[in-house]
């Protein structure tokens, strides 16, 4: 691109130019026009995009929040299953303590209560009926009357007021649909949810749909491997009713005005399976009787084997957000600028006077025009390109030239240059939509990649794009379009999903680790006891070889409990670490120091990576060398033929000043798959055989990091390698 400047000189048209130049003063308007509409139409469509995107997320973001609340309620209720695994017996007033504590209406609004329904024979019928009464609750009976082959009954329910008092002594199993979550529930031995019901909690005329979730609850020291076993082993059921406005309330808020969200029960969407609907609430004042929303998706939510449906549908508070400002403004402009085109021709044709007066005029017409045009480009943080196909030229508009880094008096990329730009990886799907929309099998093409800049660095941009000229054989002669400069959005969307991907990943870390020293405490006490007769059994029995081997056995089982029992333990205990202030670097030497020459027997090799800069940090030693170790040996497991363990560290700098200290361990071996990435940091789960792992390590390293007041990440790569980052702040 170079600046230059023309000398206009106007000479006497001769007859047959004079006969013609109105039809070519019609036709450049008319072209001008199309290209103006074309690029109208291109700004159009990414606005449009754009909120169709915005749609697409506020949609995603409520199915993951019904999704993750009723996760959390689902561990609510294995926490009533721990109660009754942990005690002999749980009394009403214990069951009433437990549910009080757990403050539902505060920390988990819209579960209606939390409740315990036994499972009766019938021939212990008339005996529980009288116990309960005995209890303080003279007119208890089981309802409905009748005679069945079995029988359930709610005894516990809380809180205990007026509405969840209906459902006292009420037999869930005697209604279909609510039996048959039972029985999921109870010949899996897992969670389930029951399909659409009216609670026997609705007693106004509030009446709202519901369902249950359930969770088994088996006797102790029976058999579960068969469905038979566990039918018998049925003590009877955890469970909790849900009121869907209430709980739906309870998750989206009390106001959701830009989106309408309707809630079906399995797959048909019809009035007999909707639950719930936004229409409903009090809170929204506009009629939508008549009105067509612009956006809508359908979802589906599988839940504990159950289907919901879910439809979504925009509302005028939601669509009144699109700023369809910035595409009408480019029609104007454009228009303007296609009418200015025409008055400067037509006026050429004129006496040579007026011809210049015109040109004079216009020109100064046009600059302030393209500056306007320019400004308006500025906003959208990209530009206009033009491909001339047949010269195998592409030119740039001044602002796009200016984010790829080139002058304005470069030379613009011609159509090779240009491919050879674009990243390798986003070549193939580009020349894909290129090829077809240039057969013309598509009307437009749009499509988001990453371009390399003049510096060498890629940034990110949507490109749309429309041939605009053909040849009489058809073949294109000229493409326009407009790119955009989407960098920033790229890199919050990759924040998202790394904040969404830890936040996770901490609530089932501190869902655990809340039971886990209990549970360490209850198991240990009984395992202890069992090593002890193990081992006077194993004496007693010396001379008899295979009560040799079952003591050898057991020995072997009590010790893989300890060390999962060691891990739990080293999990929840929080707090405890006693910090000093040293260089972190010297600790992980005396680490490498250890394994380093064990390693190399199994052809692997740690390279050092260090930084020149020492630095200090506050940490407790014992608990981090436990994090190397846990580290170097998990990437020693994914390489089994040998291979490669690099160890470094960096310091990162926020706002100028120096925050935290960063160590890297990567290693060259299997890599994880996206799955299995997903998984690593909770507990008990591992990818290596059963009996060879306890699945506690990535776990127990995650405490320990949070507990310095650091982070870790992890990427990993399916037949690659695994990278860990850790980061932990710099000692003051």
């Amino acid at each position: 691109m170079s600046n230059s400047s023309e000398k206009f000189q106007f000479a006497k048209p001769n007859s047959l130019w004079q006969n013609h130049r109105e039809k070519l003063a019609w036709f450049i308007l008319i072209l001008d026009l199309i290209l103006t509409v074309v690029f109208w139409n291109s700004v159009n469509n990414a606005i449009y995009h754009e909120a169709e995107t915005r749609f697409s997320f506020r949609v995603d973001s409520i199915r993951s929040a019904i999704k993750d609340r009723m996760m959390t309620y689902e561990q609510v209720l294995r926490s009533g299953v721990g109660l009754f695994k942990a005690s002999d017996k749980v009394l009403r007033s214990e069951w009433e303590i437990f549910v009080n504590d757990l403050m539902i209406e505060k920390r988990y609004p819209g579960i209606q209560g939390i409740g315990f329904s036994l499972k009766i024979d019938p021939k212990d019928k008339e005996e529980h009926v009288l116990a309960i009464r005995q209890e303080g609750f003279p007119d208890y009976n089981i309802k409905p009357e009748g005679e069945r082959e079995e029988y359930t009954s709610i005894i516990y329910l809380e809180p205990f007021t007026i509405r969840n008092r209906q459902a006292f002594g009420y037999d869930m199993f005697s209604e279909s649909v609510r039996r048959k979550a039972m029985q999921t529930a109870r010949d899996t031995g897992d969670t389930a949810i029951s399909g659409k019901v009216t609670l026997v909690q609705e007693i106004d005329d509030d009446v709202q749909s519901g369902f249950l979730v359930y969770l088994p609850l088996y006797k102790k020291n029976m058999p579960l491997d068969t469905i038979e076993e566990r039918r018998r082993a049925l003590q009877g059921y955890v469970y909790s009713p849900f009121r869907a406005k209430n709980l739906m309330r309870g998750i989206l808020g009390p106001k959701a005005e830009d989106v309408n969200f309707e809630l079906y029960d399995g797959d048909k969407m019809e009035e007999s399976t909707l639950m719930y609907n936004t229409r409903e609430s009090i809170d929204i004042k506009v009629d939508l009787q008549d009105y067509s929303p612009l956006f809508e998706k359908t979802l589906s939510l599988n839940l504990y084997g159950h289907r919901w449906s879910l439809r979504f549908t925009s509302r005028p508070a939601f669509e009144t957000t699109i700023n369809t400002h910035q595409s009408n403004f480019v029609l104007i402009l454009g228009g303007i600028f296609s009418l200015l085109c025409f008055a400067v021709i037509h006026g050429a044709f004129t006496t040579r006077r007026e011809a210049i007066q015109t040109a004079k005029a216009l020109f100064d017409k046009l600059k302030k025009t393209e500056e306007r045009l320019s400004f308006a480009l500025d906003g959208t943080n990209g530009g206009f390109w033009d491909w001339n196909i047949k010269k195998k030229e592409i030119f740039f508009s001044p602002q796009w030239s200016t984010v790829l880094g080139f002058e304005p008096n470069d030379s613009s990329p011609n159509a090779r240059s240009w491919e050879e730009l674009v990243h390798p990886d986003d070549t193939p799907s580009l020349n894909k939509l290129h090829t077809e929309h240039l057969k013309g099998e598509t009307p437009f093409y749009e499509i988001e990649y990453r371009i390399r800049t003049k510096s060498g660095n890629y940034v990110w941009v949507q490109d749309r794009g429309k041939v605009v000229a053909r040849n009489e054989d058809g073949e294109p002669v000229r493409v326009y379009g407009l790119q955009t400069n989407i960098s920033k959005r790229k890199q919050v969307e990759d924040k998202i999903k790394i904040a969404q991907k830890q936040v996770l990943a901490s609530h089932k870390l501190a869902a655990i680790g809340e039971l886990s020293a209990g549970v360490c405490h209850e198991v240990l006490n009984p395992v202890n006891i069992i090593s002890v007769l193990a081992q006077m059994l194993q004496r007693k029995n010396k001379q008899d070889p295979q009560i040799q081997q079952f003591c050898f056995k057991i020995d072997n089982e009590i010790e893989r409990i300890k060390k999962i029992m060691g891990g739990l333990l080293e999990f929840s205990r929080k707090g405890n670490a006693k910090l000093e202030k040293g260089t972190l670097r010297e600790e992980i030497e005396k680490v490498l120091s250890i394994v380093e020459e064990e390693f190399k027997l199994d052809n692997i090799i740690i390279v050092r990576d260090w930084c020149g800069k020492k630095v200090k940090i506050n940490y407790d030693s014992d608990r981090m060398r436990q994090v190397y170790l846990n580290l170097l040996n998990n990437s020693k497991y994914a390489m089994p033929n040998g291979g490669t363990i690099t160890v470094g560290c960096s310091t990162i700098t926020k706002h100028g000043k120096e925050e935290y200290h960063q160590f890297k361990f990567s290693d060259s071996g299997t890599g994880m798959s996206d799955e299995v990435e997903l998984k690593a940091f909770d507990p008990f789960f591992t990818t290596k055989p059963q009996g060879e792992g306890t699945g506690m390590g990535l776990s127990v390293v995650h405490g320990i990091i949070e507990e310095h007041g650091g982070e870790i990440f992890l990427t990993s790569t399916k037949g690659e390698g695994t990278t860990i980052l850790i980061n932990l702040p710099v000692a003051d």
